[in-house]
């Protein structure tokens, strides 16, 4: 049974993850969503991953997710209240030292 992950944001860090995730799942094992909004970054990830859906933000609440990886840059907000029931791992860099996103918290 193959694994949906989520993937918000496929820049080095979205690449990094999903490649990673692949390795150690195998790759046959894992179906990847992606939202981004770059044409280029959609490019490179229908090439580089096996199994791959491009998707708007808006349709993120019609499917169930096993992983959701978020990997926008700091500044960017992301919903993740719609991925309620989905284990979210957040990979953010701190923009500030008092800032609340610390660089791969999981959040459940």
């Amino acid at each position: 049974m193959s694994k949906k992950i989520l993937i918000y944001g496929f820049g080095r860090m979205g690449i990094s993850h999903s490649v990673i995730l692949s390795g150690l799942l195998g790759a046959t094992e894992c179906e990847f969503f992606v939202v981004e909004r770059s044409k280029v970054a959609q490019v490179l990830a229908r090439s580089l991953l096996k199994q791959c859906m491009i998707l708007p933000e808006s349709k993120v609440k019609e499917f169930q997710f096993d992983f959701a990886l978020i990997c926008t840059p700091p500044f960017v907000e992301v919903g993740t209240r719609m991925l309620a029931n989905t284990k979210k791992f957040i990979a953010k860099s701190q923009m500030f030292p008092n800032d609340k996103l610390f660089q791969g918290k999981n959040y459940n």
